[in-house]
């Protein structure tokens, strides 16, 4: 059950005379310890028993009423189910009265009493002013780097970085998480749920990069610029007019997709909040810097400056990592954007210029220009997306080149300063080769996105007092079995993997907590890791690419179903890209796959499971798709390999034979 910070919405005596009525030794319900499967679990009662009581004391009229009044209780945090499997229900399940709900139902300090208004009423900008708060909540504030403090980052703020957490008292846990992105609280979750006493520290916001500024507000965004370019599409191919006949126009109000985007992030935020961690999954959680002091514990440090010593029988590292910062002259001076500030933007920026023609920055490059930005996409190489199927990438392109994203490619960095006209305006000098020849280009931008990777966070953890290895450049170093140099600790997420995906974090989280609490042996190279970056149509991959399966001299025959033979496809106006896919030659095995699609992330997952379970493209063919579908498309690979098997002789034969 999820649930946010619990405001109690009747008087807290109105709760404590229930309790009491609940419990009272003769008029309440029987609470005593009970036994099931071998284990006796103290002091509970009957789910069915407490809807019984409801309904006899006039608490409900119906049993559906009881269960809704007993789960509303239940966000109230004053019983809980003794597992904390369940939520409220009308069974033989056992809940046990929780003698400490009233410090949980307390009203948390919230941020918002320490924020005034968003600068002047109306008014807009790129980073909206703050109205002054005390010095030390003001300074944390903008450490938390979350703005505008609007209610929707209130509430984001409350969820996932409570302003006044109390850190737990104990100091000796089975497993301590350090980070609480996605690969930590996979770690901290699976690992409480197991029965493992397990506590997890954050110094910055709960959910990490990918609730914060990474999957969750990018997906918001790019949802709104898919919107736009539906609504553009729909008057030229589907016939959408005014009643008056005319054509529409239309423009984007940038402040509320962001709004959307903060809105949406906010309710999000409460499946990662501190108190759901704490409270309802049993993880110990404290808000503060993680430092190892010894091989077997970790110092934290809170923000009054606190500091507690835990000792663990096993941690892990799930620190994460921040964006990369390229070594241009000047940057230091200008004010640039990173994934982790762009998305606390209000205000529509005339002129973007992007460095780094990688996933985030495609993604975000075609976004704005959908807005209405100027964009222009600066990569180093020769081809944006440089590690993706060529023929892949040629189709993002012409869908960028429509969407008005100027691309500059093989760009060498000169420096970066501000207009002297205007010092919100960075100018970025670059050379760039123009027929054949190096130019110079000034490029002016309001903004100044940098989206050039991602560096692991393993400063200032105290590794080497853990006898822990690692570098700077590739996180903390694990065997196949995600171990570090320390035999006691794990690391897992993108502190330690070239594959910064959430389900990466994720997949490599599961195999920890198998790994560490159970003796495991499972090994990190076995996964089989699908990815898509979701550009407009998308694009997605799995397995190795060709490239590779040349370089290790694996000869493989190919097979691409392109979407404009697709009749889905063609009626949904949805023809640029295909499906393609790379077997083992003389086989039908498949080894790699790449889609390319509006739907190519959820298409990938059908060809991953081919592959996983090693399910030939013979036998794919003979799987039944729903018609019309665009995953049409990949049976149709099947029916293309089967062809493949019909010789001269074979096919002469069964010619005769139809003839009969």
């Amino acid at each position: 059950m999820e649930k946010d910070a619990v405001t109690v919405s009747v008087p807290i005596e109105d709760l404590e005379d229930l309790v009491q009525k609940i419990t009272d030794p003769n008029t309440g319900v029987s609470i005593k310890d009970r036994s099931w499967l071998l284990k006796t679990y103290k002091e509970c009662f009957i789910g069915k028993e407490l809807v019984d009581w409801f309904i006899a004391n006039n608490y409900a009229a119906t049993r559906e009423e009881a269960v809704d009044f007993g789960n509303k209780l239940m966000e109230y945090y004053v019983f809980a189910h003794v597992t904390r499997d369940h939520k409220f229900k009308d069974e033989s399940l056992y809940y046990r009265i929780d003698p400490d709900w009233k410090s949980k139902v307390e009203v948390p300090e919230s941020w918002g009493r320490f924020i005034g208004n968003i600068g002047e009423s109306g008014k807009a900008s790129l980073q909206p002013s703050l109205r002054p708060t005390s010095d030390d909540m003001h300074e944390a504030l903008l450490d938390l780097e979350v703005t505008p403090h609007d209610k929707h980052n209130i509430k984001l703020l409350d969820n996932v970085h409570p302003s006044e957490w109390k850190n737990p008292t104990n100091t000796k846990y089975n497993m301590v998480v350090i980070g609480a992105g996605a690969a930590g609280l996979v770690t901290a979750a699976s690992c409480a749920g197991l029965g493992a006493k397990t506590a997890i520290i954050e110094r910055h916001l709960m959910g990490g990069d990918c609730l914060n500024y990474g999957c969750v507000p990018s997906k918001a965004l790019l949802r709104a610029a898919s919107a736009v370019g539906d609504a553009r599409n729909a008057v030229k191919e589907f016939g959408l007019t005014l009643a008056n006949g005319e054509a529409p126009e239309f423009k984007v109000d940038f402040g509320a997709v962001m709004e959307r985007m903060r809105r949406l992030r906010a309710d999000i935020s409460k499946h990662d909040s501190a108190r759901r961690f704490q409270y309802e999954l049993g993880v110990d959680v404290f808000i503060g810097t993680a430092k190892f002091v010894g091989s077997d514990s970790v110092e934290v440090t809170s923000a009054d400056g606190t500091k507690q010593v835990l000792k663990f029988s096993h941690a892990t590292i799930a620190a994460g990592a921040r964006p990369a910062v390229p070594p241009i002259p000047g940057i230091d001076a200008v004010p640039y954007y990173t994934n982790e500030t762009i998305f606390n933007l209000t205000e529509l920026p005339k002129r973007v210029v992007v460095v780094g023609s990688g996933a985030v920055g495609c993604e975000l490059s075609q976004a704005f220009a959908r807005f209405g930005s100027q964009v222009t996409l600066c990569s180093r190489s020769d081809s944006i997306l440089s590690r993706e199927d060529a023929e892949a990438v040629a189709v993002i392109e012409k869908s960028f080149e429509k969407d008005g994203v100027t691309l500059l490619k093989k760009v060498e960095y000169v420096n970066a300063r501000k207009s002297k006209k205007d010092p919100n305006v960075t100018i970025l000098t670059i050379m760039v080769a123009e027929n054949g020849q190096k130019a110079i280009k000034k490029l002016k931008a309001d903004v100044l996105l940098l989206c050039t990777g991602r560096i692991p966070n393993v400063k200032n953890l105290g590794l080497e007092s853990a006898g822990i290895k690692f570098t700077e450049k590739d996180g903390v170093v694990v065997d196949e079995h995600l171990q570090t140099t320390n035999s006691s600790v794990y690391a897992c997420g993108d502190v330690c993997s070239q594959f910064k995906f959430t389900h990466m974090a994720d997949a490599m989280a599961r195999m920890v907590v198998r790994n560490a609490l159970f003796l495991g042996r499972a090994k990190v190279s076995d996964l089989l890791i699908p990815w898509s970056t979701y550009t407009m149509p998308e694009i997605a991959h799995v397995g190795p690419f060709e490239r590779d399966l040349e370089a290790q001299g694996v000869k493989t025959s190919t097979f691409k179903v392109e979407f404009k033979a697709v009749d889905r496809a063609i009626l949904d106006d949805d023809t640029e890209g295909f499906v393609k896919v790379w077997v083992k030659e003389g086989t039908d095995q498949v080894l790699a796959a790449t889609v390319v699609n509006p739907k190519a992330g959820d298409l990938i997952s059908e060809l991953t499971v081919v592959i996983q379970n090693k399910i030939g493209l013979a036998t794919l063919a003979t799987v039944i798709h729903p018609y019309p579908t665009q995953a049409d498309a990949i049976r149709r690979l099947g029916d293309m390999f089967n062809k493949t098997r019909l010789t001269t002789f074979a096919k002469i034969f069964l010619r005769k034979l139809a003839q009969r």
